[in-house]
């Protein structure tokens, strides 16, 4: 959601590799969603790495998580 909606065009820094964290939390079993508003008001659209989300899945997330983290 928000600015997080932005992940494929994040770049990254000397840092931190963002590309190498994700695909690692992909190959995990990790799964992304994109909020589907946040991209379009992005002029963005979904991808394969974080396909286009809605509320509903949101919701179905949700209910069937054993823990929600809020940040």
């Amino acid at each position: 959601m928000s600015e997080g909606s932005e992940l494929e065009s994040i770049g990254d820094t000397e840092h931190f590799d963002l590309s190498v964290k994700v695909q690692e939390f992909l190959a995990q079993g990790g799964v992304l969603h994109a909020c589907g508003t946040c991209l379009r008001l992005r002029g963005k659209e979904g991808t394969t790495t974080c396909p286009v989300s809605t509320m509903a899945n949101l919701v179905e997330l949700v209910e069937h998580a054993d823990r929600v983290l809020v940040f």
